[in-house]
Formats: C-alpha cells, structure tokens, sequence
C-alpha cells in the first residue's frame, strides 16, 4: 500500500464510533425533541442504512391480537390503514439508531414492541410472568458463558435491566464461541454484548462494566440504581467469584453459574439461605484476597475443589494437566457455551418465578445424554393419522332372540338383558349388573363403576338402569310379556335400582320403538340446522310424558346460541378442574384395540372429530397442559366443541322430572330412552349432553368437592344464566339435557358393550 491509501485508512478510522458506545439512540417522533434529533441525525452522515418495515409490523401486530382470525393481505393493509387513521408512518411509533452499525431503524412503540416481540413466548411464559420477569435486575460478571446467558436473556424478554461486567477485549481465540465477527474484533466484551443486545432490544436497559468487578466496583455493580434480584458469575478470576459470593450472600442475592463442562448448572439461594456456604462449602472456606494474582496452573487446586474433581469430564482434567504447558487457558467451544447460555436463562426464569427454591447442582451431559444406546425407543410401526373404527363398531348390535312363551326361560332372560345393555351411560360405563330371581329382574348398580363428580349422588349410574330397564319393558313386550319396573323394592339394599315384573299379555304388538333399541346411538354429527317439526316434538313430549316427566325445548336461534356458550364455559370449567379432567380422560378409548379390550368408554371413533381434532383432544387429555392453560388463564378454545354442537342443532331438549331421589332419576332414564327410541325411529340424531346438569347438581346440592372456589362461583353464574333458559322447577332433578337435529346421516361408529355373561349373574 501506498502512503495515500494509509492516510485514507487512517481517515476513515476516526469515522468509527468511541469503542465504549453500547446503547442505541432512541427517537419518538411524536415529540418536538424526537423529531428534532432525528432530523439533526439524517444530516448528520452517521446514517449508513435506514431499515423501515414499520406497516408489516403493525400488520403482525394486529395478526397476533386476533389469532383466531385468518388474515390475508387485504385484511393486513385494512389492520394498518385502521391504525394510522391518515397519519404519516414516519412520524409514528419509534426510530432507533445504532451509532456502532449506523442502522436507523423505525419500530413499534416500546410497549407494542415487546408484546409482539414476545408474542411467541406464550404461553410458555404467560403475561403475568412476562411482566414480573420483565421488572428483574440481573448482573452478568464475565462474557464468554455470560454472553450467551445475556442475549438469550434478552431473547426471552428476562430482565428489566441488565448489567454486564468484563475488563477484556474480544481477540481472535474468541471467536470459537461467542457470536462476534471479525469486524468487532478489539472491541470491550461487555460492550459487544451491550450493543448485541440493542439490536435485539433497544428499549432494555443495559449498564455496562468495562472493568474488573473488585472491591472498588463491586458494590457499584450489584447495588447502583437498586440492588440485583439475580447474579450470574460466569468469570474466570477466582477472586473475583470468591468476592462477589461473599458479598451477594450478605446482601441476599442469589447467584447462578452456568460452565461449559458437562452442562454444570450452579444455584446459590443466598437470598432463601443466608448462612450457606460459598460453593456449597466444595471448597472449604475460601479467601477472596488470597485468589488475587492466580494464574495458569496455580488456578487448578482451586478449580478441582470448586467444580468437584470427580464430576469434570475427561477432556476438562486433561486439559488441566496442559495449563501452561500447551494451553494458556481453560478451553471452551462454541457447543457448550450455547448449551450454558440457554441453561443459565431456563434457570433464572424459575428462579425469579420462585419455582426453583433448592440451592444445588445439576448437568446436562450431553455426552451422557446423546449417545449410543440411551435413544428414545421407536415404534415398529406408525400409527394411522387417521381416526379408525372397529369392525363391530361399524354395525348395529346383535340382540338376543325374541320368541314369545308362556313363562320366561333362562334363553329369554338373556335375551332381555342383551337388550338392556345396549341403553346408553355416562361415558359408556356401564354400571349395572343383572339378576334373575323368583320371576323377576333385577337390575342392580355395579359400584365399581359409579361414582366421581358427573355420577353425583349415583343419579347418573340410575339414570343408565332406568334407560336398560326401559329397554327391556319393550323387549319384554316382543316376547308377549308386559314389564312393570319397581324402583328401589329393597331399601336396605341401596344397589338394587329396580325390579321388573313380568306378567303375559293376552293381547297386543311391541311398539316400533323395539326395533329402535339396537339402532339407537349417539349421533355427533354436525350440518346445517333444520327446523324441528312440530309432530317430532310432540312425539317425544309425549313419550317423557308417559313416565312423569316434562320435555321442554330450546329453538329460537338466539336462546341456542346462549345455550352454546353456555355448555361452552362448562366445558372449559370440567378441562381446567384436576379431578374432573382425570375422570373425564380416563374414559377415553384412543384405538380400535383398545375399544376391543375394554369394550366400554368413549370410543373418539364416535366423536365424529377429524385427524387433527383427535390431536387436539390428545393434547387437552394431558393434565400438564390443562394446568397451566388454567393458570394462564386461556383456553377458549376448549368451549368449541359444544358451541359447535348448539350451532348445527334443531333444537336443544331438557327431561325434567319431580325429585331429586334416587328413584326421581331411574324414571328420568325411562323417559329419557323413551325419547332417544322415539327420536331414533323418527331419524333424528340424538346427542346427550348431560354433563351441565350434573354439575350444577353437584354445587347447588352437594358440596361443590374436587371444584375451586372458583370454578364454583362459574358454575353458579352460569347456573343463573341456564335458569334464564330452562324452566327448573324447585325440588325437580334434570336427568337429560340433549341436542336433537335432523338431516343428519348416521353416526360413524357406534360404542361396544360388554358381553351379557359379564353382567348377568346366575
């Protein structure tokens, strides 16, 4: 090079920001001084770059505040021309320079900034979180691990003001590991880390430390402008993390450590555990003045205490033995540092959420983790993405035959009780069990399948025996024979639900209702609503009727439409509740095998749900979810599914009957498969959506257990908005709520049964 071109190197040099310039300039150009030093900086030539996409971020803005909506371009360019209702861009949001790069860049108002920069946090951290975590002052001694810990912190919107101490500047060796180029080379480390920061966000305060933490700097860097609510020693000088322990534990500052060797994670709760020990008392006592001055090799005693020999990996202790000798300092890779960094980050956020309370140690080996022989196990074979039905439940079920006799014949008993099973039950459970003795049936409660938080006061399980007893008064009337039912014969005997009495008709035909029994099923299926026609309804008032019971509908669009949100809100209350999450998932059968083995449960074949419902049903069956859904404060979307329902239906009906006894609920299940036979023989689909009533059933007369004050409270307030509805009157039990809809085909797939000689004794 000629002497010019030096002098022109020597130039442009000077044309090179101060190397201790870390924060960005910020503009609001809504005020006289933002527009003021903007227009000063434009003319200024420091401007290399101006980077301008404030409209699409007011579009993903916008996009973000409504996620169920589709957006599309038009609806974008609408989002952004309805915010700046005619003014300028430019004179909109914030302008933000960054005097290193000189990058001019126009973004959000600080506030929009970080609810759409964080929008993707949710809701893994959810907004309380966000907002406590984003209040936290955190201090970061030392930036090679404490690099990765500071952006990845700065990532996850950790910290409401950060403080990055480190005297040394960046030199090639670094560049293994810290995400640098050669353009920052010579450049302090706490200031790159600074300026890296602004550039991912300029609003997050960073005071930068360009120099040993002593005993000069120490109480400046935790205490300055508020004392830390976190510390992070990622520094190499022993006494530097002897010193800075001794005096975090005095003013009860947690301290973090995150080492790139075999993924180590350090926690010190000073602030929960005055009294601990520094390094957990590895070390013994130590004397921070006496680190002072240690280099090289005369680190290694200390090092080997600190970390505890026996748990570094086997390329660290061999690098040990190299200091000074083939090594100047310990060696670090990229890998770990990153691994360190996200580690360091996890652990604060639980810290300051005070989940993590324990002072104590812990790795990720990654070396342990990932190798041969410790993968995860994969199936042989995929399952089907698609939702599958058995062969038998794609056929209506087979039943006993019906030959007319003068007396019942153990054959003919068999007959009646394969017509029994095939009534319906709160999640296919089936709890009933049945018995022949002197000339009568007796259909008795299994109370191993009864009982939890829909089965209150067992009105659900008699509520399933008044329905099979139904089933088999018309089955009974096929072999010539009229059936009385007798509810609750023995009341020392609280499990015998009825007795049916049998007595041989001199005349008369089984009602159509008969071949009805084997065909009825749970219909889901959804299509466009069709009016209810009026002989329908009358049919089936009629039929409840005749059992003393009151049928009453719900039709008007609107009233449906609050019916949907309703049962909605109900059922987010059931998801988000522990106890009846668990009852409500153990009844779920996921594949035809299962449904096979069991034979009882909620088949999803019969939900009617496409591929990627079942996948979403399969994620809202994990409690771990559903429990931090709740505590979110979120998950609308689990009232979807009967809003939907309501939507398509022709109407909604409720059995009502006087009493709230067990007896009051055996003839509600009369009435109510009265009605499902009288349905299904007319082709309308009948959909049970019984869960409401026996939840306002279980708050209003019992004791609300396994529900928060909470979940209580909603429930009684949609309670109110139900009554407003239904006409409930006082003393009378509900024993059915139902969607009815016509138009619709039949179901995909019907639930099993257990055979009869499993719930037919003798």
């Amino acid at each position: 090079m000629n002497q010019d071109v030096f002098q022109n190197l020597n130039a442009l040099s000077t044309r090179v920001p101060e190397g201790t310039v870390s924060a960005a300039t910020v503009m609001d150009p809504g005020t006289e001084a933002g527009r003021r030093m903007l227009e000063e900086l434009l003319s200024s030539g420091r401007v290399a770059r101006v980077r301008d996409t404030f409209a699409e971020q007011l579009a993903d803005l916008a996009e973000s505040r409504e996620p169920s909506k589709r957006f599309g371009a038009a609806d974008r360019q609408a989002a952004v021309a309805q915010w700046l209702e005619g003014r300028d861009p430019a004179g909109c949001g914030t302008w933000v320079f960054l005097p290193w790069s000189g990058d001019l860049v126009h973004l959000l108002s600080p506030s929009d900034f970080a609810e759409l920069r964080t929008n993707r946090n949710r809701y893994k951290i959810n907004a309380h979180e966000q907002a406590r975590l984003g209040r936290a002052r955190i201090g970061i001694i030392g930036q090679s691990v404490g690099n990765a810990v500071a952006l990845t912190l700065a990532l996850e919107g950790i910290g409401g003001e950060l403080r990055l101490a480190d005297p040394d500047t960046l030199g090639v060796s670094n560049l293994n590991r810290l995400r640098a180029g050669v353009s920052d080379l010579g450049c302090n480390k706490a200031v790159l880390a600074a300026r890296q920061i602004a550039a991912l966000n300029p609003f997050l305060p960073v005071r930068v430390f360009p120099v040993r933490i002593d005993d000069d700097t120490l109480d400046t860097f935790l205490l300055d402008g508020g004392k830390l609510d976190l510390l992070f020693d990622e520094c190499d000088d022993l006494a530097t993390k002897v010193r800075c322990r001794e005096r975090a534990r005095e003013l009860g500052i947690p301290v973090l450590m995150s080492t790139d060797d075999r993924g180590m994670m350090d926690v010190e709760r000073f602030d929960l555990e005055p009294e601990r020990p520094l390094f957990h008392g590895l070390a013994g006592e130590l004397d921070s003045a006496a680190m002072r001055g240690l280099q090289g090799a005369d680190k290694v005693p200390y090092v080997l205490r600190i970390l505890g020999e026996e748990n570094l990996s086997p390329r660290t202790l061999a690098s040990l033995v190299e200091m000074d000798e083939t090594l100047t300092s310990f060696p670090q890779v990229a890998s770990e540092v990153a691994l360190g960094g996200a580690q360091g980050a996890h652990v604060a956020r639980r810290v300051l959420l005070d989940e993590l309370r324990e002072s104590g140690r812990w790795y990720m080996d990654l070396d342990e983790i990932l190798c041969d022989g410790a993968g995860v196990a994969m199936p042989d074979d995929a399952p089907p993405l698609d939702v599958m039905a058995c062969d038998e439940a794609l056929q209506v079920p087979a039943v006993g035959p019906l030959v007319r006799s003068a007396t019942l014949s153990h054959e003919a008993v068999r007959s009646l009780v394969s017509y029994a099973i095939l009534a319906p039950s709160p999640h296919n459970g089936q709890a009933w069990r049945f018995g022949y003795r002197d000339g009568r049936l007796q259909c008795r409660r299994d109370p191993a399948r009864s009982g939890g938080i829909l089965d209150f006061g067992h009105g659900a399980a008699h509520l399933a025996l008044g329905a099979a007893a139904e089933n088999i008064v018309e089955a009974a009337a096929g072999l010539g024979f009229e059936a009385t039912v007798v509810p609750f014969p023995d009341p020392s005997d609280p499990l015998l639900a009825c007795e049916i009495a049998f007595e041989a008709r001199r005349s008369g035909q089984a009602s159509p209702r008969l071949a009805a029994v084997p065909e009825r099923a749970t219909n889901r299926r959804r299509g466009p609503r069709v009016a209810l026609d009026s002989g329908d309804a009358a049919a089936l008032e009629a039929a409840v009727a005749a059992h003393g019971a009151r049928l009453q509908w719900i039709t008007a669009p609107d009233a449906l439409e609050e019916a949907g949100q309703i049962l909605g809100a109900g059922d987010r209350v059931a998801y988000l509740s522990k106890d009846l999450h668990a009852e409500l998932m153990d009844g779920v059968r996921w594949s035809p095998e299962e449904v096979l083995r069991t034979r009882d449960g909620i088949d999803v074949a019969t939900l009617e749900m496409s591929a990627a419902d079942v996948a979403g049903l399969r994620v809202v069956s994990r409690w771990s979810a559903m429990r931090l859904v709740g505590m979110m404060g979120s998950g609308r979307v689990l009232e979807q599914v009967s809003r939907k329902a309501v939507a398509s239906a022709s109407a909604l009906g409720l059995v009502t009957m006087p009493g709230t006894d067990p007896t009051a609920f055996v003839r509600g299940g009369q009435a109510m498969e009265a009605a499902w036979l009288e349905a299904t023989v007319r082709g309308l689909a009948f959909h049970p959506l019984a869960m409401m009533p026996y939840l306002f059933a279980h708050v209003e007369r019992g004791t609300g257990e396994g529900f928060t004050e909470t979940e209580q409270a909603t429930l009684r307030s949609l309670r109110q908005r139900y009554r407003a509805l239904f006409d409930v009157p006082e003393g009378w039990c509900e024993p059915i709520l139902f969607r009815l809809a016509g138009g619709v085909p039949a179901p995909s797939a019907r639930a099993l049964r257990r055979p009869v000689d499993e719930v037919l004794d003798g």
